[in-house]
């Protein structure tokens, strides 16, 4: 009798535990093995490590406090931290950009980056377009593309940051509301982070001319290279290169002289007369 009541006791523990045990295998595999393509994740590295210095007139210096402690926390295979200066806007902007694979890549945000190192966050989240030009390496052929980023302010003290940051798993720059759903768990992703430090209220303001230009400059250039003939190395991954443009020369030459209003137009890049018509919609982002 005591035998045959110990079976029954005997499975209402192991038979969960059992079930238990295959849905964390389950996971574990779809989390870490499901979409990875090695080739890709050294190809988006490739990527990274291969960002210019120089856009331009933008000349960037390493951030030495990318240390490993942040890149080990970020998830990161490869990293560029750097701080671009441009003299003829008389401007600096951070750009932090990343590879590695979306279940540490698509965790960790500014929203949770930021205040956890004592920043608030000033307001509620919104996307910003910015607009840009990929150039066939192929055909020379141009297409317009638009990039789709988050963006809030921070404040520490009399230290304000203006943040822009969305990921790229190749097909585009876009700001999913849940990154890790959207991408899935085991995929070669980027990250990438624009910022600017402004402690007067035009922080607040979008009508910053010189971070379109950086972006724009950034984006093509990355775009540039990372796309070969309409596409990358990954047969998973579908490019919709956006609509072609017919006329539009793109030059690397800059002005000499000093800065004119005309001077610091990018006018490579396609036109933003109104920067409000470029903001979305604001939205929470609860990740």
């Amino acid at each position: 009798m005591q035998f045959k009541n110990f079976i029954p006791a005997a499975f209402k523990i192991y038979i969960p535990a059992a079930v238990g045990l295959i849905l964390i295998g389950f996971l574990y595999v779809s989390t870490n093995m499901l979409g990875f393509s090695q080739q890709y994740m050294d190809y988006l590295i490739k990527t990274v490590q291969e960002t210019p210095e120089k856009f331009g007139n933008w000349t960037g210096v390493d951030n030495e406090q990318a240390n490993e402690a942040i890149t080990k926390e970020s998830g990161a295979m490869a990293q560029i931290s750097r701080v671009y200066e441009n003299p003829l806007f008389g401007e600096s902007i951070n750009l932090y950009f990343i590879a590695g694979i979306s279940f540490r890549v698509a965790m960790h945000s500014p929203i949770v980056c930021y205040p956890g190192s004592g920043f608030e966050q000033q307001g509620e989240v919104q996307t910003f377009d910015f607009d840009y030009i990929y150039t066939d390496s192929q055909t020379g052929k141009k297409y317009a593309r638009k990039a789709t980023f988050f963006t809030v302010v921070f404040k520490k003290e009399s230290h304000s940051e203006r943040v822009f940051w969305a990921w790229n798993d190749g097909s585009g720059w876009v700001a999913p509301q849940f990154a890790r759903l959207h991408y899935g768990g085991h995929i070669p992703l980027c990250k990438c982070y624009f910022s600017y430090v402004d402690n007067s209220p035009s922080v607040y303001d979008f009508d910053k001319k010189y971070i379109v230009d950086f972006a724009g400059r950034f984006l093509s250039d990355l775009d540039n290279r990372m796309i070969v003939d309409g596409k990358v190395p990954s047969e998973s991954i579908k490019i919709n290169l956006g609509e072609p443009i017919d006329g539009v020369q793109q030059s690397i030459d800059e002005p000499d002289s000093t800065p004119t209003e005309t001077d610091v137009e990018p006018t490579e890049f396609p036109s933003s007369d109104s920067f409000d018509s470029l903001i979305k919609n604001s939205e929470t982002i609860n990740e």
